[in-house]
């Protein structure tokens, strides 16, 4: 009697022990990738003669900029020495048709190749430097700007070959705004309308 109770338990281990086992899988694990857009990069624009293809009022309108005045515009002329193919100086809020007295000027430029736009960059804020401004770089957009705080606010900016000079009076913009605004106007200025050259 009692090998029976010995051999009951006995065979039932060696039933749990026996026959191939199988090796254990893991569930499959779905893969997600995630692809971030790259963003379109920005077309290197013309130079307009038109003011209206540089800023609008409606740019500055939706960056909260009220400039008050007339608009005038001087189209520059090609500059062998200094490699500047075209150029446009903008006037806004010009007092009774006085252009020295104007709210913010934004000035577009094209040259030869983006170096010489570049030492033209570097010019402006080497001039300004040497008269005690301040230059502080900026983000312009997707690229790099510089902000120069002396008599006036200013952002200088280039893309490829075209540089942008956005001048502001202190009166236009508190200084915080004006560091945040003035960049984004370089930003309209240097990108053509609808997002091409």
């Amino acid at each position: 009697m009692r090998a029976r109770w010995l051999w009951g338990p006995l065979l039932l281990l060696a039933g749990c022990g026996s026959g191939p086992t199988e090796p254990a899988t893991m569930p499959e694990i779905p893969l997600f990738t995630t692809t971030t857009p790259k963003p379109t990069p920005r077309a290197e624009r013309k130079v307009p003669r038109d003011c209206g293809l540089v800023i609008t009022d409606d740019d500055l309108a939706a960056l909260k900029v009220k400039v008050g005045g007339g608009t005038q515009e001087v189209a520059g002329v090609p500059v062998p020495d200094i490699k500047r193919t075209a150029r446009v100086d903008c006037y806004f809020g010009v007092p009774s048709g006085d252009r020295s007295k104007a709210a913010l000027i934004v000035t577009l430029a094209s040259y030869e190749t983006p170096a010489a736009a570049q030492a033209r960059v570097e010019l402006t804020i080497g001039d300004e430097r040497k008269l005690g401004a301040a230059v502080t770089e900026v983000a312009v957009g997707a690229g790099r700007g510089h902000y120069i705080e002396g008599a006036s606010r200013m952002v200088v900016a280039r893309h490829g070959r075209v540089t942008v000079v956005v001048d502001a009076s202190p009166r236009l913009l508190p200084d915080d705004q004006a560091r945040r605004v003035l960049p984004a106007i370089a930003d309209r200025a240097l990108t053509a309308p609808g997002g091409g050259s």
